[in-house]
């Protein structure tokens, strides 16, 4: 698990606005935990679509983070008042700063698979697409998964290998989608009819639902390859040994 200050930052500021005392409310008491913290809202603007997704990535960041495997009220508390600030307005994301600090502070490796070798810079939204060359669209990518990927969209090229995005590769990417749509004036359109534009990224597939928390990692674990083994065996005077994945 990546450990360091900004990916710490960023998860408090998901439970400070998230876990203040709610004061009760007429009906509450025999309500489910369901009831009482489900997402009732229909999702009909970008804004709510986005601020879903986010807030469904909150609960998996704050629970993946700690270690657990389900869910708890806390985790469904963080994903409901997230929802309604970003809805809202009255809340907004953080900055990339912070993704730039995890990005900076993490081992020199493909951000997709972990591999360290043959490394190569990628735009994570395609730069054919109108992916922008500043520093908080690049990511490393090895050139096997730079050359698969191509200039598709993130979260389809993910699908199509049936994978699922490491969680603070997909904040990235996602405050990356909501910049455009504020530069572009689109939060507040109808969805229905923004997913008929041709955008830089596939909108429809930015997630509510995520896989079991046991598969989710918050960054890919840097990789050596089989030559990198054998060429640092090779300087050091030592055998060669088999590389063992875990």
């Amino acid at each position: 698990m990546l450990q360091n200050k900004a990916m710490h930052a960023e998860l408090r500021w998901f439970v400070f606005h998230t876990l203040q005392r709610r004061s009760p409310q007429p009906g509450d008491r025999g309500r489910s935990l369901q009831q009482k913290w489900s997402m009732t809202e229909p999702i009909e603007t970008v804004r709510q679509h986005i601020a879903c997704s986010y807030a469904n990535l909150a609960r998996a960041h704050s629970a993946v983070e700690s270690g657990l495997h389900s869910y708890s009220r806390t985790h469904h508390m963080i994903r409901a008042r997230l929802f309604k600030g970003l809805s809202t307005g009255t809340m907004s994301m953080r900055s990339l700063y912070d993704d730039e600090k995890v990005k900076l502070n993490a081992p020199k490796a493909c951000c997709y698979c972990g591999a360290t070798g043959a490394l190569t810079i990628d735009h994570l939204i395609p730069k054919i697409k109108g992916g922008t060359d500043y520093a908080d669209n690049l990511v490393w990518a090895c050139q096997s998964c730079n050359s698969s990927k191509s200039d598709i969209d993130l979260m389809e090229w993910c699908k199509s290998k049936h994978t699922f995005p490491s969680l603070l590769l997909l904040r990235r990417y996602t405050k990356l989608v909501a910049r455009y749509c504020e530069q572009h004036e689109l939060l507040d359109a109808l969805l229905i009819d923004v997913q008929q534009r041709t955008l830089p990224f596939r909108l429809d597939l930015l997630p509510y639902s995520f896989p079991a928390l046991n598969s989710l990692v918050l960054w890919v674990s840097a990789i050596e390859s089989q030559s990198q083994v054998a060429e640092g065996s090779e300087q050091s005077g030592e055998p060669e040994l088999p590389l063992t994945l875990s």
